[in-house]
């Protein structure tokens, strides 16, 4: 009797420790977004292009959308015959795609934040 009440408390301390070890900080996203957006500005300094929905106006800026370090960029060129090239961009590349594309398409995977920007982790030009 005296060995088990020794090794309840010894138990619950133990199965405290795990479950507060499990609990890590929380990083997460209001909503993940994929789908296809218009260029309408780009804005260096902040590393950000403005994005608006296709049937929205074509001029004006509905959100932002974020460029990190680890945003991963693809520009597909085609060549004849069916053939067509994969180009990874940096950052500095990107941009200027996207400037040189102001008003086509890109298509973006990334999460939307509280603020209704989006971080991009994946864009294609």
């Amino acid at each position: 009797m005296r060995y088990r009440l020794g090794f309840l408390p010894l138990l619950a301390a133990m199965v405290v420790l795990a479950l507060a070890a499990a609990i890590g900080p929380v990083n997460a996203q209001l909503l993940v977004v994929e789908s296809r957006y218009r260029v309408v500005d780009v804005d260096r300094t902040e590393n950000r292009i403005g994005v608006a929905l296709p049937d929205a106006n074509p001029h004006e800026t509905q959100t932002w959308v974020y460029i990190k370090p680890d945003t991963r960029a693809s520009m597909r060129t085609y060549h004849g015959d069916g053939y067509f090239r994969d180009h990874q961009l940096s950052t500095t590349e990107l941009l200027n795609a996207a400037e040189r594309r102001e008003g086509s398409l890109i298509k973006i995977h990334g999460g939307r934040d509280w603020d209704g920007s989006i971080d991009a982790k994946a864009i294609w030009l």
